[in-house]
């Protein structure tokens, strides 16, 4: 990346108090000044009347180098406070800005919470525990929240992820979650086979991927992620991980009240009964959430709409062209998936290439006056044009 590089910067929602407010008690303390400092800069220029063109302003702002605005960028990523798209073609990058998750959607986060609690300690997340408390919870539920801790509670002999369950608020619903998988479940009790050192963002990420992919549940994915933990080194295998996931990946029958819901295997083994999965459909499959990030009813429904429009033809090329369009474009809802697949269909269908259609004269019958000409006329033509090839032939050979 260089400063004169184009960019662009989008921000669909600005900034209220309340999201300024989390992420100055939440992300900040986090992610370090010079992220911070970025961040908040990148949300000032997304609302600036004329838009800027390249990163120099960027860097004469924040006063860091380019090479450290890459850097700060990728930590705010991490974040998920930034999205960035680079097109290849025209070396241009797009920068789309997140809002900060309410603050307590952040405290329930299974590695923002976790970093928090352990950076910072109990104090620090029982004040932010109050600070966002829920203004609809009940005063039971607040006092319950609320009460103090002693260090001889035997919780805080716990492990830390332990101590995390017990502590983290009462979750909120928040229409943001794409994944149905229960973390809390999946963690209890597993922390000393897989330490908190590995329930980094990423890992935590491809474990509710690869269930909701290939319908396994909190359990069948504990044992799968055990075998992939190598109890000397404590290292985790996630490619092993993927593929004992495709081994024991669930394949039912029976039907849905909604089949849109189904697991994306599941889902397209439903549209094609009669004909296996290969190995390459199921990590093509499993890429579209993945490395997309698409929730499994979208690509459920991007499953169903290449099916149809490919017919019956499953391309590598032209479903993860379909996937970065619906990526770009924010199709992250059953609803928008289903609205893009039928503009996309009509505009299939109104697409017609027209014959080139023949000039008015091609058609044309009236008789032209053409003269006869005389035989004799032609006759005498050919006799000169002979004599002319025999005078250039006798040349040649002189020349010779």
């Amino acid at each position: 990346m260089k400063a004169e590089d184009s960019c662009k910067i989008e921000m669909a929602v600005k900034l209220d108090e309340r999201s300024a407010s989390v992420f100055q008690l939440l992300y900040a303390p986090l992610i370090g000044q010079s992220a911070a400092q970025l961040y908040q800069l990148l949300c000032a220029l997304s609302n600036a009347r004329r838009p800027i063109t390249n990163h120099r302003l960027i860097c004469k702002l924040s006063e860091m180098s380019i090479e450290r605005i890459e850097k700060e960028r990728q930590v705010l990523e991490r974040f998920l406070l930034l999205k960035t798209f680079l097109d290849p073609k025209n070396n241009e990058y797009l920068y789309r800005i997140e809002l900060p998750k309410n603050g307590n959607a952040f405290l329930r986060h299974e590695v923002f919470g976790r970093l928090y609690l352990r950076q910072f300690g109990k104090d620090a997340y029982e004040y932010a525990k109050l600070y966002f408390a829920s203004d609809q919870a009940d005063t039971q539920t607040f006092v319950e929240l609320t009460a103090p801790f002693s260090l001889d509670d035997p919780q805080w002999l716990q492990s830390p992820s332990e101590a995390f369950i017990s502590l983290r608020p009462t979750k909120e619903v928040d229409h943001t979650d794409t994944l149905d998988f229960d973390f809390g479940k999946f963690l209890k009790g597993f922390e000393r086979r897989f330490p908190y050192p590995l329930q980094t963002q990423e890992n935590l990420s491809l474990i509710a991927e690869l269930a909701t992919v290939h319908g396994l549940d909190e359990m069948e994915m504990r044992k799968l992620v055990n075998q992939c933990i190598n109890p000397r080194t404590k290292v985790f295998n996630s490619e092993l991980l993927k593929k004992k996931a495709r081994a024991k990946s669930k394949i039912k029958e029976s039907g849905w009240d909604d089949p849109y819901q189904a697991a994306p295997i599941q889902f397209f083994k439903n549209l094609q009964p009669n004909i296996p999965i290969s190995a390459s459909d199921s990590r093509l499959i499993e890429s579209l959430l993945v490395d997309y990030h698409l929730p499994k009813e979208v690509v459920n429904v991007l499953i169903e709409h290449v099916l149809k429009r490919s017919n019956q033809s499953f391309g590598r090329t032209y479903v993860e062209k379909v996937a970065g369009t619906w990526a770009r474009l924010g199709i992250d809802t059953l609803e928008k998936a289903k609205e893009q697949a039928e503009k996309e269909m009509t505009a299939a269908r109104s697409y017609v290439k027209t014959k080139k259609e023949l000039p008015d004269w091609y058609a044309q019958t009236e008789d032209d006056n053409v003269a006869d000409i005389d035989d004799q006329v032609i006759a005498d033509l050919q006799q000169k044009l002979n004599e002319k090839m025999e005078r250039s032939e006798q040349t040649n050979k002189e020349v010779r």
